[in-house]
């Protein structure tokens, strides 16, 4: 007979599961220093390299951000879920963003005038 602390033991249970190993998948793709628009379980993860506003709470265009990132998988998450940030993420495509990586629920956009700068005056 096996005792229940014996999965304590247990290499699966310290396993990191899929779905977080393809949120850092997703999220080591933005840059430090960038403006992000998160749904609210992944902006924690970026809070201490880059410029983070809540996905949901203003419209994408009026924060400038550079990336939307959002984890639709979740259907409950305050201010919006699921169906709802597949709206929004429908939007950002329709407003200039465009996919650059899904992953297991998890969608990032960029902006598509991003790396479009004139190199030959310095970028400006």
């Amino acid at each position: 007979m096996h005792s229940p602390l014996m999965r304590l033991v247990s290499p699966g249970l310290w396993r990191e599961p899929v779905h977080a190993l393809a949120a850092e998948a997703v999220l080591d793709r933005i840059p430090s220093g960038a403006r992000v628009a998160a749904s609210n379980s992944l902006a924690p993860h970026l809070t201490a390299r880059a410029d983070v506003s809540l996905l949901g709470i203003l419209p994408v265009d009026a924060v400038a951000s550079e990336y939307v990132v959002a984890d639709t998988s979740l259907a409950a998450q305050w201010p919006v879920g699921g169906d709802s940030l597949r709206e929004l993420l429908a939007e950002a495509a329709g407003s200039g963003y465009r996919v650059v990586a899904e992953e297991d629920g998890i969608t990032l956009l960029s902006r598509d005038d991003l790396g479009r700068l004139d190199v030959s005056d310095g970028g400006r």
